[in-house]
C-alpha cells in the first residue's frame, strides 16, 4: 500500500537542495496531495548539479489543488518536477505557476510519464534556457489535458516559449 502525504494550508519557502527538490521531494509510490498551500522561493544547485524540481520534485501520484508555485529555480522544471509510472494520474486544479526558472528545460513544470490534468491553471513569467519556458514534457505520456488554462509572458532561450511536447516513447 502506497504511503500518503498529504499538506493543506502550509507554506514552504525559502529552501535550498544542493540536489532535486528545493522544497518538497516525493519518492516513489508515494501518493502527494497538496492544497490550499505556497512553494514558493526555493531552488536547488542548478550551477554544479543536474537538479530536478525547485519547488517540488515528485516521482509518485500527485494532485495540486487551489495553490501558488512561484519564484522557484532548477536546472530541469524549475517550478516542478514530475516523473512517474505511465498510468498514473496527475491533477493540477487552480493553481498558479509562475516566474519559476530553469537553467535547462521546463521553467515551470518539467515532466514525462503519466496521464495530466491541467484545470483552471495560470503559466505566467517562467523561463527556461532551453526549450519549454512554461512547460516541458518528455516521456511515455498517455495524455494531456488543459481545460481552462491561461499561458502569459512565458520565455525560453530555444523552442516552446510556452509547451514544449516531444511526444510519447
Amino acid at each position: 500500500m502506497p504511503f500518503s502525504s498529504n499538506i493543506d494550508s502550509s507554506s514552504i519557502s525559502g529552501n535550498y537542495s544542493d540536489s532535486n527538490a528545493g522544497g518538497i521531494y516525493s519518492n516513489n509510490d508515494s501518493d502527494l496531495n497538496i492544497q490550499n498551500s505556497n512553494i514558493n522561493d526555493n531552488t536547488t544547485d542548478f550551477i554544479n548539479h543536474n537538479t530536478y524540481g525547485g519547488g517540488i520534485s515528485n516521482y509518485g501520484p500527485l494532485t495540486i489543488n487551489n495553490s501558488n508555485i512561484n519564484n522557484n529555480s532548477a536546472k530541469y522544471g524549475g517550478g516542478l518536477n514530475i516523473d512517474t509510472n505511465p498510468s498514473l494520474d496527475i491533477l493540477l486544479t487552480n493553481t498558479n505557476i509562475n516566474n519559476n526558472t530553469s537553467s535547462l528545460n521546463g521553467g515551470g513544470i518539467y515532466f514525462g510519464d503519466g496521464v495530466f490534468f491541467f484545470d483552471h491553471c495560470r503559466f505566467s513569467g517562467n523561463s527556461s534556457g532551453n526549450v519549454g519556458g512554461a512547460i516541458y514534457q518528455s516521456g511515455s505520456v498517455d495524455q494531456i489535458f488543459f481545460d481552462h488554462i491561461l499561458f502569459n509572458n512565458n520565455h525560453s532561450g530555444g523552442s516552446g516559449g510556452s509547451i514544449f511536447i516531444t511526444g510519447g516513447e
